[in-house]
């Protein structure tokens, strides 16, 4: 009984543990206003983007979305001597620009300048 009780507590730790990127809220249903609107408001509202390209040369940078939340990695607990640590597994590495459900777009100071949704 005990070990069933200790397996199930690990297996919720477990599955606690696993990390996801962006989508707390509907890309197609937020409202930003360009010119105002900061990087920080956009992750607080969707969460941390599938990707971000930073293009140096035009002092932009882009955050893109995929349509919903996407499996990122998972932290394990690895015993180690003397106790436990965690350690982070990637899932992912590289998400695609063209399965983007939304692309914004930051200039130099963290500003939005432009929002693309995808109907899709």
């Amino acid at each position: 009984m005990v070990k069933q009780f200790l397996s199930c507590i690990f297996l919720l730790l477990f599955i606690s543990c696993a990390t996801t990127i962006g989508n707390k809220a509907d890309v197609r249903e937020v409202k930003f206003i360009n010119g105002q609107t900061k990087k920080q408001e956009v992750a607080e509202t969707l969460g941390l983007p599938a990707g971000i390209i930073k293009k140096k040369e035009e002092g932009k940078e882009y955050w893109y979305y995929n349509k919903g939340p996407v499996l990122s990695g998972l932290v394990l607990p690895v015993p180690i001597a003397g106790g436990i640590a965690t350690e982070t597994f990637p899932v992912i590495t590289n998400p695609e620009l063209k399965d983007a459900a939304a692309i914004f777009t930051f200039d130099h100071s963290g500003i939005l300048v432009n929002a693309i949704r995808k109907e899709n």
